[in-house]
């Protein structure tokens, strides 16, 4: 994950520039914090520790359920499952997300182009039943957004963004529907690559957490030492009923 992340910053410098320095960065937090939780199942397997490992799978869980939710929106920004069938539930998220993303779209038009006197048309709340693109949908994660997530540093990465031979910024800078169209067409180029990678490291991730799960149970006489016991007994015990005579 510290590779992809590190990847993501020196190849792919459009993706940075348009898309939140936390999912950017993100990655490579990530693999710091598999590294950490590494070396914490290493100690608890060599000490053996059943606290240690127990903690070591939850960390485990957590880190492969947030790589899945990452992979997952890139392929989401990146149309792939649009065409997705799937039930109610699946649908919903996949709007969504959807939906987050067009608002922090429109939190970066409002920033760098309505704030910057780019534009004359500003970014307004969507009236049920309209299209969902090019306006906003959740008006306290745009604001949000505007608060924590937008700043000039955003603004100045995406004047160097070229899309169709002229720079996002102030090309880019027509209307609010037009400004997420073109920021989308930059991203989708790189997201579904991130994405799937994403989404590999979190099946390793999982076959990790089955593999922890199976060693913290086969393995539980060697840091339970009662239950080791509880063992031995029962085989003394065992050898008694069968007749043969056990030899402390």
């Amino acid at each position: 994950m510290t590779s992809l992340g590190v990847y993501i910053l020196i190849a792919k410098k459009d993706l940075v520039a348009t898309v939140s320095g936390y999912a950017v960065y993100s990655p490579v937090g990530i693999g710091i914090g598999v590294f950490a939780v590494a070396m914490m199942g290493c100690m608890g397997s060599k000490q053996r520790s059943k606290p240690l490992l127990v903690l070591y799978w939850v960390f485990l869980t957590l880190m492969a359920l947030l790589s899945l939710a990452a992979g997952l929106a890139f392929l989401v920004y990146a149309g792939s499952l649009d065409s997705f069938q799937g039930g109610t539930a699946i649908t919903t998220v996949i709007g969504g997300t959807k939906s987050i993303i067009n608002d922090y779209q429109l939190a970066i038009y409002q920033e760098c182009c309505f704030a910057k006197n780019l534009t004359t048309i500003p970014v307004e709340l969507c009236v049920s039943g309209t299209n969902t693109i090019g306006c906003i949908n959740d008006a306290t994660f745009y604001n949000d957004a505007l608060d924590t997530l937008v700043g000039d540093a955003t603004c100045v990465s995406l004047a160097n963004v070229k899309f169709n031979g002229a720079t996002l910024l102030p090309n880019a800078c027509i209307d609010p529907l037009a400004f997420a169209g073109a920021v989308s067409s930059v991203v989708q180029s790189n997201a579904l690559i991130v994405g799937s990678v994403i989404l590999s490291i979190s099946a390793l991730l999982f076959l990790a957490d089955v593999f922890t799960c199976v060693l913290i149970c086969t393995n539980r006489p060697q840091y339970d030492e009662e239950y080791e016991r509880k063992m031995q007994q029962q085989q003394i015990n065992g050898q008694q009923l069968s007749g043969i005579t056990y030899v402390q």
